[in-house]
């Protein structure tokens, strides 16, 4: 009798147990889970990514098209450049060059999602650096700022392209729901770009220990340029004083050398950046 009450608790445990599905629930190898991010070294990878689209390169299928010196919407469109080669190279930029734009120009398509993928990885840093509870309170200022700087960049590249367009900002976006970014692109978002440039403006150092992080100039340049777009001059003029100002910045001897991979990081462009610094010039 013993035996078979014994029998029936372990069958009865085997039962209860038995038909719960925990043991699938196992973690696949050599993949990071979104946790892994949630730290200074994980941070610093994201953040690092998106800076990584600011040459249009790594966004899915895009290239060089979604590079911010947009050489074929402005210079090509302008007649300031030639396309050259042959006809069969790059014949979307001949289409753009003729002004003959079709919708299916894929072209367009890779700038929109150039821009738009930076925005959301932009938003990923701004996500993780709230949980990265190892990190200091200025730390976190100071990914904040960076990561602000390029969410207001990439959809301000995306305003002078599409004009209006909608602004995702961290509270919207939500990396598992592939609907929280259908926002209306209703509104003028020159208020969001300017409030992001503003924030980075504000808590930058005017220098960065790293070559390539923007500064606290590199943000007013940007902001200055985003009043230029919208003829707000008097809000502009003295944001481009204060970095004249700050004497960090000169003029090349030679232009020409702004354009030589061998002179980066000189005099006229140091952590300002190429993209700003056509509208600083004109100013001086």
């Amino acid at each position: 009798m013993k035996k078979i009450t014994l029998f029936a608790v372990v069958v009865t445990i085997g039962l209860a147990t038995g038909c719960k599905d925990e043991f699938l629930d196992v973690a696949p190898k050599a993949v990071l889970s979104v946790n892994n991010f949630y730290n200074r070294v994980g941070v610093g990878y994201l953040l690092t990514g998106a800076y990584s689209l600011l040459d249009g390169v790594g966004a899915g299928t895009t290239s060089w098209h979604g590079s911010a010196d947009n050489w074929i919407y402005g210079s090509v469109a302008s007649d300031d450049a030639y396309k050259g080669s042959t006809s069969g190279d790059q014949p979307e930029i001949s289409f753009i060059e003729y002004k003959a734009i079709q919708p299916d120009n894929s072209h367009f398509r890779g700038k929109w999602q150039v821009v738009y993928d930076g925005v959301a990885r932009s938003n990923d840093v701004l996500q993780a650096v709230e949980k990265a509870a190892e990190m200091t309170d200025a730390e976190k200022i100071q990914v904040r700022a960076q990561a602000r700087f390029l969410r207001g960049h990439y959809h301000f590249e995306a305003k002078k392209m599409f004009n209006m367009v909608p602004y995702i900002d961290d509270k919207t976006y939500d990396p598992t729901n592939l609907n929280s970014t259908k926002v209306p692109n209703d509104k003028n978002i020159w208020p969001n770009i300017e409030a992001d440039l503003k924030f980075a403006y504000d808590n930058l150092p005017e220098v960065q220990s790293q070559k390539g992080r923007v500064s606290k100039w590199g943000a007013a340049a940007m902001l200055s340029k985003a009043y230029l777009f919208q003829q707000k001059f008097a809000e502009a003029k003295p944001l481009f004083e204060a970095i004249i100002a700050s004497g960090k910045y000169s003029l090349m001897p030679k232009y020409a050398d702004n354009h030589r991979a061998a002179m980066n990081n000189r005099s006229e462009e140091r952590r300002v950046g190429k993209e700003c610094r056509s509208r600083w010039r004109k100013w001086q």
